[in-house]
């Protein structure tokens, strides 16, 4: 993002917010928390990532909201993106298809989660 003209930083001061007394997790991109990246002029949250750890692995994810980032070239980013990862992790980057009967298992994922048993869980 910054070879494109997007000066991105890590937040690396967590705000007090006065309507949160109990210092809970905001809704993804409503406000930037400590370590996010954030778009450095403007404050906005650029990206931000979770992870769980279990007996069976990790599962590490992570978004980026593009509206904060302005405009770039995308198709450069992504490159410049899995180059970098790739070389961090001393791995090969090798694309591998979107398997197709993947769908309908992600739409009985997403249904689960926006029911209401699900939400009032939270």
């Amino acid at each position: 993002m910054q070879q494109q003209g997007c000066e991105a930083a890590i937040k690396e001061v967590c705000d007090p917010d006065p309507n949160c007394s109990d210092n809970r997790p905001t809704v993804c991109f409503e406000k930037p928390e400590l370590f996010d990246v954030i778009n450095a002029s403007t404050g906005a949250k650029i990206a931000g990532a979770a992870q769980k750890r279990s007996k069976r692995g990790l599962l590490f994810q992570g978004s980026i909201w593009r509206p904060t980032v302005g405009e770039i070239d995308w198709m450069e980013f992504e490159t410049t993106f899995v180059e970098k990862i790739a070389e961090l992790l001393r791995e090969d980057a090798n694309e591998t298809p979107w398997p197709d009967s993947w769908d309908e298992s992600i739409d009985a994922l997403a249904e689960s989660y926006a029911s209401e048993e699900w939400i009032e869980r939270r």
